[in-house]
């Protein structure tokens, strides 16, 4: 598995020795690696030069590594951020999935786990990026459509449904994602108790995706008419 030369990585720790390993590894492995020794240098470099990858440590001084994860997906949300976690902070790990880490790898780290990593987060910006034409291609070809269909007003309507709709079926999309993802972890590490928060966090989405459902057969059915007198 080798990772594209033109993946950008920004490597997050405020232990020097762990820094030069690690990024003479990811350079080995065909990335572009910048380094940084604190949450808030690492935010700094991101909002200059946002990376394709942020890997970063939790256990931090000042900004930790949820904090800086939290900050960079509210900023620039199609960054993958990968959390490196000792033994002990499994727990604080497997949170920080709701705050959007595509990943988390324990210390010391295994090449091939990194790798593997590393090869998953490709795919997602992948998968994002297919999705994103894919989306555009059918954004294009509805409007085409609708502007032989409807008029200007309407046309402006549809649009505004359409957009409000992608971004809930997005949202919830992106919380099963999380969800599998930590069912995935259960199974694999046999944690029962990552299991049942997998398993919280699907129920959680389909509520959400039951809803949407009972929200969209509201606004279709026809309004009923209510006459009143009034002056013209």
């Amino acid at each position: 598995m080798s990772v594209p030369p033109s993946l950008s990585l920004l490597l997050v720790d405020d232990e020097e020795g762990i820094r030069t390993v690690l990024a003479l590894l990811l350079a080995d492995m065909g990335c572009g690696v910048r380094t940084a020794a604190s949450g808030a240098e690492a935010l700094s470099m991101v909002r200059a030069d946002p990376p394709a990858v942020v890997l970063t440590d939790v256990r931090m001084p000042g900004m930790d590594g949820i904090d800086l994860l939290r900050a960079v997906k509210a900023e620039f949300p199609g960054v993958e951020v990968l959390v490196l976690t000792g033994h002990g902070d499994m727990e604080l790990a497997v949170s920080s999935l709701r705050f959007g880490a595509g990943d988390f790898l324990t210390k010391p780290v295994a090449p091939e786990a990194l790798e593997v990593a590393l090869d998953r987060a490709r795919q997602r910006m992948a998968l994002r990026e297919a999705l994103r034409r894919h989306t555009e291609e059918l954004e294009q070809l509805v409007a085409r459509r609708t502007r032989e269909l409807l008029h200007a007003e309407r046309l402006a309507a549809v649009g505004e449904t359409a957009a409000g709709l992608a971004h809930a079926i997005k949202n919830v999309a992106g919380g099963l994602e999380g969800a599998m993802f930590v069912l995935e972890k259960g199974l694999e590490l046999d944690r029962r108790e990552y299991l049942e928060q997998g398993w919280r966090m699907v129920r959680d989405d389909v509520a959400r995706v039951r809803d949407l459902a009972m929200r969209l057969l509201d606004m279709g059915r026809a309004a009923a008419l209510a006459p009143r007198p009034c002056d013209p």
